[in-house]
This record gives C-alpha cells, structure tokens and sequence, in this order.
C-alpha cells in the first residue's frame, strides 16, 4: 500500500494580542490515494468551550464537515496548553477558514512516504 503525507501550518494568532510567538494550528495529511485523513494540533488550551476557552463546541462538527467536503475522510484535532492570560487567538470562524485554505494546499503537496519501525537495544 502507498501511503502519502504533507505537513504545514497556519497561524491562529489574534493580530491584537500582544505575544512573544504566533500561534497554530498544525496538520499532517495523511493518504492512500483513495481516503485521506488529517491530523490537526492547534496552540491552544482546549477546544469545547467549557469557560477555559474561545473555541466553542461547534467548531469540530463544523470544521469535520468541512473537510469531509475537500474529500478527508477522518479527523483527528487536538490542543497543546497555553497559559497565557487573554484573548491570544483570532476568531473562530477565521480559524476554520485558514485550516480548510491549508489543507486544500497540502492535498497538492502530497509526496510518497515510507513509514517503518526500529527496536534499540
């Protein structure tokens, strides 16, 4: 079986928050050739909501269904933890909007990968 991979970012960084680095969201693609899923890690401390965070509980539907549009079959997104105080990322629906743009690209980046395992004694 051929197995096919792209890796990329987008930035999800509110312009107005003032931050020593810009946050993303990062994605692997990964293909046969027939069905394609993503892996998606954003900067930030959660998705859902919950009062921790910005990011409601429609946006995973919303950004599953989207993609489910561009042909990926599977999506798996989760968060990395920040503790910075204040509004760090920008809206929700811009965030959508640059993960969909980035994984459209990433389907034409698509190169032929070998994956393997290793045991080290």
């Amino acid at each position: 079986m051929k197995l096919y991979a792209a890796v990329g970012k987008t930035d999800i960084t509110d312009v107005s928050a003032k931050m020593h680095d810009n946050l993303f969201a990062k994605i692997l693609l990964l293909s046969n050739g027939e069905k394609t899923v993503a892996l998606i890690s954003m900067d930030y401390i959660c998705l859902g909501g919950g009062g921790i965070g910005v990011i409601s509980k429609a946006f995973f539907p919303a950004l599953k269904k989207e993609l489910e549009k561009q042909g990926v079959c599977q999506v798996l997104c989760g968060t990395t933890h920040t503790h910075t105080h204040g509004r760090m990322i920008t809206d929700e629906d811009v965030i959508l909007q640059r993960i969909l743009r980035k994984v459209q690209e990433l389907k034409d980046e698509l190169i032929p990968v070998t994956v393997g395992v290793a045991e080290t004694k």
